[in-house]
């Protein structure tokens, strides 16, 4: 059952009829069944690279601040990663959800927050990624406009939820969503705070209870009644040019992208730095891309330039998405550089080691 929009028919977007034949299954199957075939050693996340530990949150409550090391590398392997999906997407069932509810991604970049991703794909619930600089006001239209039954949320984002759901202006719509899932902490840290929502945990509370049951009896667990209609992504437009603007991605369109873009040779063992948000669209496809294409992810928080260039020379990075302040870089240590569709392919011809470049 897909969840009630407030979006009409023609905002659901569709691939052009494609050249060959598609597999005819959700994107989580295939995803799943690309995953299984991977060596399970290696390596889905290399490093998460955060800027600064995080800020003591202003709030008047007697609590130690989180402390998070900047540099703490994160190694996940795809057995490790496949497994964690799968108790994430448990962890979900045991709180009440049910086919058709959508799922809010509220988050800065980070590992938890891809197996989250993944997660919720696994157990067949559609998906609505947020940008990260939202405040209270956007969280709520979003949240509100997409019928978001489940929010996932980064700890530095307590402060935003806290006021949401304090604030009458938003408390309503906080008040429809069932369950939240708060990120890099182990604790319940919102727990007694939040009391008009039904469950509220941490991703580590989550997956801890679920350590012995690591795999869904069926990928998708709710299977899709029409690949073609079923939603599979709920992206809102940046309303630049107006309010935002909701757009479906179905499951059928959604996996014509990812297997129509080409990103280097599929399943050779390559690492991909990975900076753009999660919560915007052309992050969300990169990190589906780079699972399913079996690729090792060094995951940024931001495009702090000096951090990325490091990790290109120590990682010996392949693959990244690129922006035009690094035009003035020299890359030539990358054999690929993938665009994104604002920059023209032209200036690789001051990088002689560089192949190719695409965009989607």
């Amino acid at each position: 059952m897909a969840p009630q929009l407030k979006t009409e028919e023609k905002n659901i977007i569709c691939s052009a009829k494609p050249g060959y034949q598609y597999p005819n299954i959700s994107v989580a199957e295939y995803i799943a069944n690309q995953v299984t075939q991977i060596d399970g050693s290696v390596p889905a996340i290399v490093r998460q690279f955060f800027r600064q530990k995080y800020k003591q949150l202003s709030l008047n409550i007697s609590r130690k601040p989180l402390q998070v090391n900047p540099f703490d590398d994160t190694l996940l392997t795809y057995e490790d990663f496949h497994k964690q999906a799968q108790q994430f997407a448990s962890a979900l069932l045991s709180f009440g959800a049910v086919q058709g509810n959508l799922v809010v991604f509220f988050a800065e970049n980070s590992a938890q927050l891809v197996v989250a991703f993944f997660g919720a794909v696994y157990l067949g619930l559609p998906i609505c990624p947020l940008p990260p600089s939202n405040g209270p006001y956007e969280l709520t239209n979003y949240i509100r406009d997409a019928s978001g039954a489940i929010l996932v949320f980064g700890s530095d984002k307590r402060e935003t939820i806290l006021k949401a759901c304090n604030d009458p202006k938003y408390s309503k719509t906080m008040a429809q969503l069932k369950i939240l899932i708060q990120l890099e902490t182990e604790e319940d840290l919102l727990e007694h705070e939040i009391l008009s929502v039904a469950v509220v945990k941490s991703f580590t509370s989550a997956l801890n209870n679920f350590k012995t049951t690591s795999t869904l009896p069926s990928i998708p667990y709710f299977t899709p009644v029409d690949l073609k209609k079923s939603h599979f992504c709920l992206c809102f437009t940046s309303g630049t040019t107006g309010s935002p603007k909701a757009a479906v991605h179905s499951n059928r369109s959604f996996l014509a992208m990812l297997m129509k873009t080409q990103m280097g040779e599929k399943d050779k063992r390559e690492h991909v730095l990975q900076w753009h948000p999660l919560g915007h669209m052309s992050g969300l496809f990169m990190i589906f891309h780079c699972i399913y294409s079996g690729k090792s992810v060094v995951l940024h928080r931001s495009g702090h330039l000096e951090s990325l260039l490091a990790s290109v020379e120590k990682y010996k990075l392949v693959y990244m998405v690129s922006f035009k302040t690094f035009l003035k870089h020299s890359l030539t240590k990358l054999c690929f550089l993938f665009f994104s569709p604002s920059l023209p392919a032209t200036p690789l011809k001051c990088w002689p080691k560089t192949t190719r470049s695409s965009s989607i």
